[in-house]
């Protein structure tokens, strides 16, 4: 009896499984992420300002303050208010303002329109690599359009740059545990966290770790011909070590700069606002 061609034991009446339908390309998956993107951000910017709404003001003021006053290390408001978070969105802002002397509502803009494109691209890399580029792209689309996507793609805050830093530096926790090393990447994208919104960021990026449980899981229940997973050859504990003692130098060294330079600036007010009312005032006293 002739035989069945993907499957030797059934006979040959049987019609062979057709293959899967292929899903998008990474690439016409990523073209469409930027045109939603960019769609999104046309959109806003073509409506009214709402820069009177959540507290906006605010950012924009630190951000012509350090532009027109040349006050870089720290900012005030325009009742001389010690800025409350750290200043690196300012600075973004600051630099992409420079050449027209003020800050603009595209300079205003730009910081958090780029953070959400790229959570939106790391979803997408990301997912692709795991589950496929359809995974990717529905993940990121959804993230695009999503309320919190929608609101904080022209949202002059921290946010958006605070969520894309928390999310890349988890992601490079979780590929620096799976390859033993990458560690330095990790601290240092906790840097960026720090200067963002203050050091809360770093436990929240280290929950991207909380995935090692049923990755863990996953080793023992994987199908027996399922290709195994790509693990390189791990370096050694004196390795890893080091690694982390270099990116954790760095940021200390990065954020602990910036942080002397402007007590030195700004003197007793500075640490008061950033640490006293920010830090330990929003943990312990808050009403929220």
């Amino acid at each position: 009896m002739p035989h069945h061609p993907q499957n030797p034991h059934l006979p040959s009446d049987i019609p062979p499984r057709p293959d899967p339908t292929p899903g998008p390309r990474l690439g016409h998956a990523l073209l469409v992420v930027v045109l939603i993107w960019a769609a999104l951000v046309a959109i806003r910017l073509s409506g009214p300002t709402d820069i009177l709404d959540n507290d906006q003001l605010r950012p924009a003021a630190y951000a012509n303050d350090a532009v027109v006053n040349d006050n870089w290390l720290v900012q005030t408001d325009w009742r001389a208010d010690i800025a409350s978070k750290p200043p690196l969105t300012t600075w973004i802002i600051g630099a992409l303002s420079l050449p027209v002397g003020h800050a603009t509502r595209l300079t205003l803009t730009i910081p958090s329109a780029g953070a959400v494109l790229g959570c939106a691209l790391l979803t997408l890399f990301v997912g692709a690599r795991r589950f496929g580029a359809s995974a990717g792209l529905l993940g990121a689309a959804g993230l695009l359009l999503s309320p919190m996507g929608l609101k904080q793609v022209t949202l002059v805050r921290t946010d958006a740059v605070y969520g894309f830093l928390v999310a890349l530096a988890a992601i490079l926790a979780w590929r620096a545990w799976n390859r033993g090393s990458g560690w330095t990447w990790f601290w240092l994208a906790c840097a960026g966290v720090t200067l963002t919104k203050g050091p809360l960021g770093v436990a929240l990026a280290a929950t991207g770790l909380i995935a090692i449980l049923w990755e863990r899981a996953s080793r023992n229940t994987r199908e027996p011909d399922a290709a195994p997973l790509h693990r390189p050859l791990r370096p050694t504990r004196a390795r890893r070590l080091a690694d982390h003692a270099l990116g954790l130098t760095l940021l200390l060294a990065i954020v602990g700069a910036w942080f002397l330079l402007a007590w030195r600036a700004a003197g007793e007010p500075f640490v008061a606002k950033v640490l006293g009312d920010e830090l330990v005032g929003h943990a312990l006293r808050s009403g929220r």
